[in-house]
Order: structure tokens, then sequence, then C-alpha cells
């Protein structure tokens, strides 16, 4: 895989960023699929960035995985899996399109990701508006419903698998659980990996991971492991809502980039 300076750049900020989004600010790492559509087919982005995924999570269970709630886990992953699969039929069906399958995959992406930043800043706004008290502790507050764990689960799988951005799918669904800072990282670790592992075969069978891909992945774990060493530093010191209003305006200017 022959790459331009431009195409190395963009993947290695993805790269870092996808590291700083596992143990830094959950779900900043969407602005990555947009700028990466740029320069990249919808299956070359998918297949690239998923090894690198899959190495982050890899780092952050080591850092916080024991402290992971197991039944939460358990609850949502069945349906986390029905998305992947879901994913996987629409992504096989623009495959076998060609190259206005590639199209039609590009604008799914964009229109997921306009859904997912809507639906992060209806998040935003309810958990700026709790009251103090509720700000979660150690262990869940209370249970997920079945319906609310199926649909997150379900959206989660979905846009993992089209977009490697499931974040705000699981950020919503953890808040509403009640984890305390700890054990909300260390249970989004375990969903991430579980699903990301889930993901290879079925990328691989689409052709979306390669020799290529695997090759320029090589010089990118670097960029991997500076992002997890800098999420865990920044996150004490950024202002975390202006962070995540940032992330999700840009990737909302590159979602309707990629509908123009």
């Amino acid at each position: 895989m022959s790459l331009s300076l431009e195409q190395w750049a963009a993947l290695a900020f993805t790269a870092f960023m996808h590291g700083f989004n596992k143990t830094g600010i959950l779900g900043c790492a969407i602005v990555t699929t947009p700028l990466l559509l740029m320069f990249f087919s919808a299956g070359e982005t998918l297949g690239i960035v998923l090894p690198l995924l899959v190495l982050a999570d890899i780092l952050t269970l080591l850092l916080l995985g024991r402290s992971a709630c197991w039944p939460c886990v358990l609850r949502a992953l069945p349906w986390a899996i029905l998305g992947i699969g879901a994913g996987w039929l629409l992504a096989r069906e623009t495959v076998r399109m060609g190259g206005a399958g590639d199209l039609l995959l590009r604008r799914t992406i964009a229109v997921v990701l306009v859904g997912v930043v809507a639906a992060s800043f209806i998040q935003r706004r309810r958990r700026n508006n709790r009251p103090a008290s509720d700000a979660g502790g150690a262990a869940p507050a209370t249970p997920p419903k079945t319906w609310f764990a199926a649909g997150m689960g379900i959206l989660g799988g979905v846009t993992t698998m089209l977009a490697n951005n499931g974040g705000p799918a699981w950020v919503a669904y953890l808040m509403a659980v009640g984890l305390g800072p700890r054990q909300f990282l260390g249970t989004a670790a375990w969903l991430f990996f579980i699903q990301n592992a889930v993901k290879i075969p079925f990328a691989a069978s689409l052709g979306f991971i390669n020799a290529d891909t695997l090759r320029a992945n090589l010089p990118l774990a670097p960029f991997v492991f500076l992002g997890v060493f800098t999420g865990g530093l920044a996150v004490k010191r950024l202002s975390q809502p202006f962070f995540e209003l940032l992330t999700q305006l840009m990737a909302l200017g590159g979602a309707l980039y990629l509908l123009a």
C-alpha cells in the first residue's frame, strides 16, 4: 500500500486519537472517521483502523481491566454482537455494488455520525442537568432496563462495525448505569475489546483487513501508545465539556462534508 504524506499524517493522528480516546475522553475519536474518509475508501478506513483499536483496547485493559462491572458488560454484549452482524450485512451489500456501494457506505457512515453526534449533544445536556448528588458511585446505581441495554447495544454494534465509532452509544449506556470513573473506563474497555475482536473476522471476510492494511499498521503502533499515555495525563487537566463539544462539532462538520 503506497501512501502519501497526507495519508500517513491522517493515519498517525487517527492512531493517536484512538489511544487518547481509551484513557482520556471516551468518544473523542469520532472526529477521525470523516477525516480518514477524505483520503481512503470506506472499506480501507475500517480495515486500517480496526487492528489499531484492538491494540489500544489491550493497553487499556492492562491498566483498567480489573475495574470492570461484568454484569453491565454481559447485559449489553449479546445485543452489540447482533448490531455488528447487521452492520456487516449492510457493508457486504455495499462491497458487492462496487464503486456505487462505497459511495453508499460513505453516506451511511455520514448519516450514522450525524445521529451519533446528535445523541451525544442530548447526552451532554442531560448530564449537565443532573444534580451533583447523582454523580455515580463505585458501583452501579440502578441496573439498566433490558430494552435500554438492547437499544444501546445494537446501536453501538452497528456504529462500531460501519464507522469504528460506537463510543457515544456506550457512553450513554454506562452513564445510565451509574458507574464510578475507574469502573466506567474498565467496563468500557472490555466492551470495546470484545466487540473489536468479534469484528476482525467480519472485516477480513469483506477484504477490509489484508496484508497491505496490516503492513500499514506497524509504523502506526507507537502513536497508539502515545495516545494512551497522553490521554491518562490530559484527562486530569483538560476541560472535558469543552473538549467533548469541540470534537463533536468537528465530527459533525466532517459528516456534513461527506454528505455534500
